[in-house]
């Protein structure tokens, strides 16, 4: 995404560079993971054998292979330093 700011005299901004958004979605997530980093309001970590259950759209999805995956702190569940089974608002970067 690029975005563009206006100020309150109407001046225009140029185009920004690309940006990336993320949408966190609503999963329960099962498994092994590593490399646990808690940061603010966010916990970051690596799939090493997880399932995840996304609820809009509905899937199901296995994750072995290091996948970078950040939820809120505003979790049901269990988050250890090496294992997970959540509730939560979960994005999930595939390589």
């Amino acid at each position: 995404m690029k975005a563009r700011a206006k100020d309150i005299n109407d001046a225009v901004s140029a185009w920004s560079e690309p940006l990336q958004v993320f949408i966190a979605k609503t999963s329960f997530i099962l498994g092994r993971i590593t490399n646990l980093v808690t940061e603010d309001d966010i916990i970051t970590f690596e799939a090493v054998n997880i399932r995840a259950i996304k609820f809009f759209p509905f899937s199901f999805n296995p994750y072995t292979s290091g996948e970078t995956i950040t939820i809120s702190k505003d979790y049901i569940g269990l988050v250890g330093t090496r294992f997970i089974f959540a509730l939560c608002d979960a994005v999930i970067e595939e390589t």
